[in-house]
């Protein structure tokens, strides 16, 4: 009130909106998307102008888009079923998917040691001797 005020409530301000979410936005993203969906969020986001965070909020609650794992090998049997589920869909499926070039890389994380057996070999048992290093089995 010492700076003139008259009310408690808060004054409008012009200042950039708290959220990138709007229809202009979704709309923009959505035609970025259907142009080209090889495109990853990252480069989306340099389109579109806003954050990836956003960008992705868009994309899976907006949108409902996913991303899924497809594999790089895929056999012949497996080609031929997803074209002729292709066909069956009216040529729709291919269309609403969004691709990006990853790298499948699996490991092996055991649980409890009975799933990865360790054996400790004479060989380092007479070169580490004393130490007990425990070498695993293939």
């Amino acid at each position: 009130f010492k700076e003139g005020r008259m009310s408690c409530d808060n004054e409008s301000k012009q200042s950039r909106p708290c959220t990138s979410w709007s229809d202009n936005m979704f709309n923009r993203v959505e035609k970025v998307v259907l142009e080209d969906r090889r495109l990853s969020m990252e480069n989306i986001a340099s389109k579109v102008g806003i954050s990836v965070g956003s960008v992705h909020t868009i994309l899976h609650e907006d949108l409902r888009m996913s991303s899924r794992w497809v594999p790089q090998m895929l056999v012949d049997n497996h080609k031929q079923a997803m074209l002729t589920r292709d066909e069956g869909m009216n040529g729709t499926l291919f269309s609403s998917v969004v691709t990006m070039d990853e790298t499948w890389m699996p490991f092996f994380n055991p649980e409890t040691k009975r799933d990865f057996p360790v054996v400790k070999t004479d060989f380092y048992r007479s070169v580490h001797s004393g130490h007990g290093i425990k070498v695993s089995t293939l």
